[in-house]
């Protein structure tokens, strides 16, 4: 006894036309079609989606942030999800490692290159930079010290100002740099 649960978002009928899916398949798989409509379709999902998968990194590492930002939340239901909610995911990931302490704020948000929100890397602000470095499938350890490493770099080098706009201690902020310093990436000039 086995039921089957087959997602796809592939048009079969279409396939089944053309040839290239087989129609006794298609009638066994289709007894209760779901038609969920992507995350850009049903914005109202966004910030219920977005707080979950926060909470589910804070039960992770025990390091998440509190909430989210009214502007952060905005950009989020703006965001148009090409990579639907899996991308919500990521995104509220890397927010969630950036962002230690206090509510996930614009500026801890991080979009792949590809499908970055409206306006938000256009300037040249943080986010452009730190993304501009980073290839596709970046680990969070290196998303988390290329954005540390910009926020220093546009601080002057200068930790407390550093930790007060990344919203944790000087004292992590040190800890990171020796950490990053020990993997090897020419951090000794901000460490210093």
């Amino acid at each position: 006894d086995a039921r089957i649960v087959a997602t796809t978002n592939a048009d079969l009928d279409a396939r089944v036309r053309d040839g290239r899916f087989r129609l006794d398949l298609l009638y066994r798989l289709k007894v209760v079609p779901v038609r969920l409509p992507p995350l850009r379709e049903r914005r109202d999902d966004i910030p219920l989606l977005a707080q979950h998968f926060l909470e589910r990194a804070g039960r992770e590492d025990g390091a998440a942030p509190r909430g989210l930002s009214r502007e952060a939340l905005a950009l989020l239901v703006q965001h148009d999800w090409p990579g639907n909610v899996r991308e919500l995911e990521n995104v509220i990931a890397r927010a969630a490692v950036i962002c230690r302490r206090g509510p996930v704020e614009r500026e801890h948000l991080l979009w792949e290159e590809c499908c970055p929100p409206p306006g938000a890397l256009r300037g040249g602000g943080p986010a452009a930079s730190v993304l501009g470095g980073l290839e596709a499938g970046a680990s969070l350890w290196e998303v988390e010290r290329a954005w540390i490493l910009a926020t220093l770099e546009q601080e002057g080098g200068n930790r407390t100002r550093a930790a007060r706009r990344l919203g944790v201690s000087v004292r992590t902020v040190r800890n990171k740099l020796r950490e990053y310093e020990a993997g090897g990436g020419g951090v000794a000039r901000l460490a210093a």
